[in-house]
């Protein structure tokens, strides 16, 4: 199956009256450093217009440095990801700079953000490139839908009537998916 929403599919959610913006976005993983383990936190590529507004609405904003410019490998990262990585403005990351690494390529810091969403920004045109993740689209591809505010269950009964068409990953869907992980390690 396709892993990409048909643009019809798109074009009639963000014409539903509950949806304030449709973002097409990639999703990527960084490594964090933990006092246990390296783990996994989303890098989420957008284009620079999505970038204000998802900040706009995680409550973000530009503690030092740019936000990346499209089409390049540069990332604005949350505070808190630069101190666990011992990071500063300049630092790179990728399978290119460490083998180690879980992110195919080379990406730099080249901004800073602070706020009480720990997000990370990437250039949606680079990192859609084929060349660097043509191996599994599925993994990568997403769509955000944001809704007018005050009608978020509107918006989420609207989508998981398109079940089929979408995968809707939702706050209750995401309580679920915990609970049965917490469930495999008992």
């Amino acid at each position: 199956k396709d892993a990409a929403i048909s643009a019809e599919v798109k074009g009639r959610i963000a014409t539903h009256p509950s949806v304030e913006r449709v973002v097409e976005s990639r999703n990527c993983f960084m490594r964090v450093r933990t006092l246990i383990a390296d783990i996994p936190y989303q890098l989420r590529a957008v284009t620079g217009e999505d970038m204000r507004f998802l900040m706009g609405r995680c409550g973000v904003r530009l503690l030092r440095g740019r936000l990346p410019e499209a089409g390049t490998n540069q990332v604005a990262l949350h505070e808190n990801f630069m101190k666990a990585n011992e990071w500063s403005i300049g630092s790179e990351f990728g399978m290119e700079v460490s083998e180690d690494d879980w992110m195919p390529g080379r990406f730099r810091v080249v901004g800073v953000l602070e706020g009480p969403v720990p997000i990370g920004l990437a250039s949606y045109e680079y990192v859609a490139r084929p060349e660097l993740y043509f191996f599994s689209a599925k993994l990568w591809e997403r769509v955000l839908i944001f809704p007018k505010e005050g009608r978020m269950e509107e918006m989420n009964a609207f989508l998981h009537g398109q079940e089929g068409e979408i995968r809707v990953w939702d706050h209750a869907r995401a309580a679920r998916e915990i609970d049965r992980s917490f469930d495999r390690l008992l």
